[in-house]
């Protein structure tokens, strides 16, 4: 077996170990975790990984939507910070409702 082949088996196995602790993760309702964090599971788990091959592995996971900071930010939705959540409609029409009325009065 080549040195390259070894690299491409590590990696693939540490590439299913983030999956599993991203989706995890996810499903416990986070939806960012820190590269030291993840870091420090892999290597609970008996995978030393530097950061450069962790960022490499998780840039090209589309699971993952962003890195900055240091921070793996995953699970989003589909929504975006500029779309309107429920919460923010809701008020956004009881404001509107409580303007109209002091009109009215």
């Amino acid at each position: 077996m080549r040195f390259s082949e070894i690299i491409r088996e590590d990696s693939s196995d540490v590439t299913s170990l983030v999956l599993d602790i991203v989706t995890s993760a996810n499903a416990e309702g986070m939806t960012s975790l820190s590269v030291d964090t993840l870091a420090k599971s892999l290597s609970a788990m008996g995978q030393e990984v530097d950061h450069a091959l962790l960022f490499d592995l998780l840039d090209a996971m589309p699971v993952i939507d962003n890195i900055k900071d240091d921070i793996i930010y995953f699970g989003s939705d589909g929504h975006t910070d500029s779309e309107p959540t429920r919460a923010s409609q809701e008020n956004h029409i009881d404001k509107m409702a409580r303007k109209q009325i002091k009109k009215d009065l």
